[in-house]
């Protein structure tokens, strides 16, 4: 077993997927960052001020960005469907590893990777906007662990369940450019879902929003009460222990060629 995931974080480590990866999702976290120079530029000239996103709300923004599920897709994407395409993941098979150890091997290494490209982004986010516009608010040891660690780690912990959800597809379809397809519309199918229930009744969407990715998150960072933990709480294990059984149930019973 100790071989097996030392094979699969080099794999990982080695590939020029993550790599490039990780100066993309800089990248865009650093040019997001910027961005706020402009919009702080227009809101002056324009509107004659506006109050910015600061502080520990900046941590938030940069966890809840709709971008991260792509990066998720196409790290999925290389992990898992590229080695059934390309029959690598049969010479495992081969080596004597049962199935469940190959699968959380592989989605150890996924979260691994995905661990590393959310805290280099995030860090890019919030430090450029730290330096342009400063904190803004009180920091205090509470504030700090309360508003900052707790929200990226519950924010990080909700990156793995949807981490989780895009593997089971990756598992489901053996699609590469499904897969990353799926990354990509997923958010989007999410709005249109939303918006089409708000037409409906207000009330629903309200309480939908409270299971759905990324609202559960802002829901509990503006509001922070035990009744919107609770539902952040629900909807990680729901889609973690959901996705990740089902992805497990699709490759045990997979033929792999």
């Amino acid at each position: 077993m100790k071989r097996l995931f030392k094979h699969e974080f080099y794999k990982l480590f080695q590939s020029v997927t993550l790599k490039v990866l990780i100066a993309v999702a800089g990248g865009i976290a650093l040019l997001s960052a910027l961005s706020m120079v402009l919009v702080r530029f227009i809101s002056d000239a324009v509107l004659g001020g506006m109050e910015l996103t600061q502080g520990y709300a900046s941590v938030h923004t940069a966890m809840a960005d709709s971008t991260l599920h792509i990066y998720f897709g196409v790290l999925i994407a290389m992990i898992v469907c590229s080695e059934l395409k390309n029959r690598t993941m049969k010479n495992t098979a081969l080596a004597d590893f049962s199935r469940g150890e190959i699968y959380f091997a592989k989605f150890l290494a996924m979260i691994t990777g995905i661990t590393i490209i959310i805290g280099i982004s995030t860090i890019i986010y919030v430090g450029t906007y730290l330096l342009l516009f400063g904190w803004g608010q009180a920091v205090t040891v509470t504030s700090v662990l309360k508003n900052g660690v707790a929200i990226f780690f519950m924010g990080l912990l909700l990156c793995y369940a949807v981490a989780a959800m895009l593997n089971f597809f990756a598992y489901l379809t053996k699609n590469t450019a499904l897969v990353i397809l799926i990354a990509i519309l997923m958010p989007i199918a999410l709005l249109i879902i939303l918006g089409i229930v708000s037409i409906i009744s207000t009330n629903a969407v309200n309480f939908l929003m409270r299971f759905t990715y990324p609202y559960t998150l802002s829901s509990y960072f503006f509001e922070q009460t035990l009744t919107n933990f609770a539902y952040y709480l629900v909807t990680v294990l729901v889609m973690l222990v959901g996705f990740i059984w089902g992805g497990y149930a699709l490759f045990k019973k997979q033929e792999i060629k």
